[in-house]
């Protein structure tokens, strides 16, 4: 009886071994998918057996033969997500841009003076594959200089690096990154800072909470100290017409930092506030080349240590409407060219922090 025992035991075990073995092959697999082409069941067993021999092709056509005929299948639009981020090939993007701005009030004080301002700027992104992991690594390079005041003549470096992570059926993606940044205003050192950043990318939306630590120069009435920011972007595509979208972009920033640096003329590391601020943007193409928008920011910051001339603590109200045209290729392959006119409008509980700023900039944008 016990040796009858051990060969059924056998057997059983030569028939499991058989069928694992068999339900294995790809090539059994696709000839039970070719009797059966819409079994989703087949299909998501010869996805996950492609996928775990590296065969990351054949495990895209399946998945999406499973959305083709059940768009809603969450384990295949997971896989879907998957396997194109680890198939996607790496690359990296320079985005060059150069302009010249006029302006009514660059100093934001009450009455001017006006002045030019001419500006560069360097951006990259990268994004590679290690292990199974795909990183995204950001930089950007900014110089600004003016004519109504060397106190303006700004510049600013800045990077992170981290993770895509995607968050399952949802086909939405978070990234975890930490950076930091380095500035100069009017030829000196400005500030330095550390971050960490968590960002959230899906179809038609975006968000990014950040929390940083800054430090300025010990030349400068501002200190150290931490800020915390939220910020987001939402999407409404085709609105009115094809083609056109409308967007809004909340933020929403707390300064801890002590300090007020004005250099005796105009506020430019304020210390110590909330803000929240919105902006509201409308873009239409209207045609292959030509883009046009309007925008409306509101803002409003409220200082927790600054305290106005009537006695209450300073509160800012700005408003700033803007309006754009975007020439696309207008110079060659990947060439834009842009012109914006914006307002910039501030209203305060104290009189010496109000003025008006009109702006226009005209800008080449180069792609690569």
């Amino acid at each position: 009886m016990k040796a009858v025992h051990t060969a059924l035991a056998m057997a059983f075990g030569l028939l499991v071994a058989s069928a694992a073995a068999a339900s294995s092959d790809l090539a059994y697999l696709n000839a039970l998918i070719i009797d059966d082409p819409a079994n989703v069941e087949l299909n998501l067993d010869y996805a996950l057996v492609a996928e775990g021999q590296g065969k990351y092709r054949l495990a895209l056509a399946a998945y999406e033969r499973i959305l083709l005929n059940h768009p809603d299948n969450e384990a295949a639009r997971r896989g879907l997500v998957r396997i194109r981020r680890i198939i996607e090939p790496p690359f990296t993007r320079f985005v060059y841009e150069a302009g010249g701005s006029a302006q009514s009030n660059p100093m934001g004080l009450g009455g001017g003076p006006a002045g030019l301002a001419a500006y560069g700027r360097i951006g990259v992104t990268d994004e590679r594959r290690i292990g199974t992991v795909r990183w995204r690594s950001e930089g950007n390079l900014l110089g600004e200089v003016h004519t109504a005041s060397n106190n303006l003549n700004y510049g600013r470096a800045w990077g992170s690096v981290g993770p895509l992570i995607d968050l399952g059926a949802s086909l939405a993606t978070f990234r975890p990154s930490a950076g930091g940044a380095l500035a100069s205003l009017a030829g000196g050192f400005y500030y330095a800072e550390a971050n960490a950043n968590a960002d959230f990318e899906a179809r038609n939306m975006a968000a990014r909470f950040r929390a940083g630590f800054r430090t300025y120069d010990s030349s400068l009435t501002a200190t150290s100290g931490f800020f915390l920011n939220a910020s987001g972007q939402y999407t409404f595509p085709n609105v009115i017409h094809p083609g056109d979208a409308l967007s809004v972009a909340p933020q929403l920033r707390w300064n801890g930092i002590n300090g007020v640096f004005n250099n005796g003329v105009s506020d430019f590391s304020p210390g110590r506030y909330l803000v929240g601020k919105v902006r509201f943007g409308y873009d239409k193409a209207l045609s292959r080349d030509i883009n046009v928008g309007a925008s409306l920011t509101l803002g409003h910051r409220r200082f927790l240590v600054d305290v106005a001339p009537g006695g209450a603590m300073r509160s800012d109200i700005t408003v700033t409407p803007g309006a754009s045209v975007l020439f696309k290729e207008l110079l060659g392959v990947q060439t834009d060219v842009r012109a914006d006119y914006r307002l910039e409008w501030q209203r305060s509980n104290d009189p010496t922090k109000e003025f008006a700023n009109h702006v226009l900039t005209l800008a080449l944008i180069l792609r690569r």
